[in-house]
């Protein structure tokens, strides 16, 4: 897969949380987390977000 696209993303998404999690497994991604919060109706994350970056 080249590029992300709406009829591949299902088969790319599947393949991201299949993925190994652990951080001291090479090859292991934690990617499969913010998906789930692109996905998530609730963008309570963005706030959580923006209001840190406003503490900087």
């Amino acid at each position: 897969m080249e590029h992300i696209t709406a009829e591949n993303y299902n088969d790319m998404r599947d393949r991201v949380h299949n993925t190994e999690k652990n951080d001291s497994v090479v090859g292991s991604t934690n990617f499969g987390i913010f998906m789930d919060y692109f996905e998530s109706k609730d963008a309570g994350w963005i706030d959580v977000i923006n209001k840190e970056l406003e503490e900087c």
